[in-house]
């Protein structure tokens, strides 16, 4: 069940993105940088994620299973202020995260497009950003309707990415005034 997020899902959202990141990332980055990466990163914290739940200017999603719990998670912003990439008619997928166990079995598509539904009327764009070495989430998008933008000359960083990460992130782009959810 596609949901809206509560606090009480945040040790379900670390885990199912700690399990992501760490199928994704491992084989460039390592294992250990991507434990220590989830970990330490502000942007999983509880802290963080109540703002997230608070934001009036975004949508915080997680996939709720009966038997094994929170196995995905999506944060959409449109706060112009927190993307420095985004114009106001534009909002920033900052995260979609699903528990490699369920991969291939539509659940992320489906938390997709149901957070592009959750968007004002007036966003018409959706902006992305992963790294450019992730060919699963370029897929992903790609199928998606979203077009590539390139590489964005911003530190990776700023944006959740390791540190330690010298790749400039990649850029996905979709219209949603010509694809809609």
């Amino acid at each position: 069940m596609i949901r809206n997020a509560r606090e009480d899902d945040f040790p379900g959202i670390r885990t199912t993105v700690q399990e992501s990141w760490i199928a994704t990332y491992s084989d460039y980055l390592g294992t250990d940088t991507v434990r220590t990466h989830v970990t330490s990163n502000e942007f999983y914290h509880s802290e963080e994620l109540k703002e997230r739940l608070a934001d009036s200017e975004g949508v915080v999603l997680v996939v709720d299973d009966d038997a094994a719990g929170i196995i995905g998670y999506l944060y959409l912003t449109w706060d112009t202020t927190a993307s420095s990439y985004l114009d106001a008619n534009e909002a920033d997928l900052r995260h979609i995260y699903l528990h490699p166990d369920y991969y291939g079995e539509g659940i992320g598509t489906r938390l997709l497009e149901r957070g592009l539904k959750t968007l004002p009327e007036s966003i018409d764009r959706v902006k992305v950003l992963f790294h450019p070495k992730n060919d699963g989430a370029r897929a992903f998008y790609a199928a998606k309707n979203f077009e590539s933008s390139g590489l964005l000359d911003l530190d990776p960083s700023k944006v959740g990415m390791p540190s330690s990460n010298v790749d400039p992130p990649e850029m996905y782009v979709r219209d949603l005034r010509e694809n809609p959810p």
